[in-house]
């Protein structure tokens, strides 16, 4: 995974279409708590889509839950992931 920001032609206030651009061109997974990517965009649109619905997750949580569902990745999956506590 990479950070929007780290991207030098993305950035936080980037638009949906050329994150998701970015992340079809480098089959990356998408980590987003925007819901926008749910009903704007195909799963095929994308590696894998994680979306965090709780918003009080700490960051080292979502960093563990993100790990367990890579875990079970085998490439590309082409399809939505909840950022959960259900994974740990």
């Amino acid at each position: 995974m990479v950070h929007v920001d780290f991207v030098p032609s993305l950035g936080k206030r980037t638009d949906d279409e050329r994150i998701v651009q970015y992340f079809i061109d480098s089959d990356r997974a998408i980590l987003t708590s925007d819901d926008d990517f749910l009903t704007d965009f195909e799963p095929a649109d994308y590696a894998a889509l994680l979306l965090i619905e709780d918003e009080s997750l700490r960051p080292v949580t979502v960093a563990d839950i993100v790990h367990e569902i890579g875990l079970t990745l085998d490439g590309p999956a082409r399809e939505l992931f909840y950022v959960s506590r259900n994974w740990l």
